[in-house]
């Protein structure tokens, strides 16, 4: 009897609902697009003091490809690093290669990559930490969980 392929899942469907008690959700699903697209204009505007068109279009497309963010709070740390540094990887050698292939990466001061890329990798891991850390914090903004979730 033939063995049943297991589908590859690149990335699980996150579902963003937003409320009170979902406080934390919303933050770790807009962590990572916000972190992002916030050191790509950071960078463009420390470098060249202004942002162009080409930067708008640019965190268009990082923030389209990356919302919404993957839950990691659960995860431990080893593996959450991982996980980031492999889809920081993936990402920018996404963009990297379509921005070669459209002629678009000659659009772009090489500095200003080449910093986006290693402060947008150090900031992401930042940013994971410091939520983790600031988690029980803002679990106890959003208050007790509903009393009709405690019956089930």
């Amino acid at each position: 009897m033939a063995q049943r392929a297991t589908p590859l899942t690149l990335r699980g469907a996150t579902r963003l609902s937003v409320g009170r008690g979902q406080l934390l959700n919303l933050i770790e699903v807009l962590l990572d697009p916000l972190v992002l697209v916030t050191t790509q204009w950071g960078v463009a505007l420390w470098m060249e003091h202004h942002l162009g068109p080409r930067d708008i279009i640019l965190s268009l497309i990082v923030f389209s490809l990356t919302f919404p963010g993957s839950p990691r709070l659960e995860m431990p740390a080893w593996r959450a690093v991982r996980h980031i540094v492999g889809g920081w990887v993936a990402l920018s050698g996404l963009l990297l290669i379509f921005g070669y292939a459209s002629r678009y990466l000659n659009e772009f001061n090489v500095d200003v990559i080449i910093h986006w890329w290693w402060i947008a990798l150090v900031s992401q891991l930042a940013a994971h930490f410091l939520l983790k850390r600031a988690a029980p914090y803002i679990r106890e903004l959003q208050g007790p969980p509903a009393a009709w979730l405690s019956r089930a």
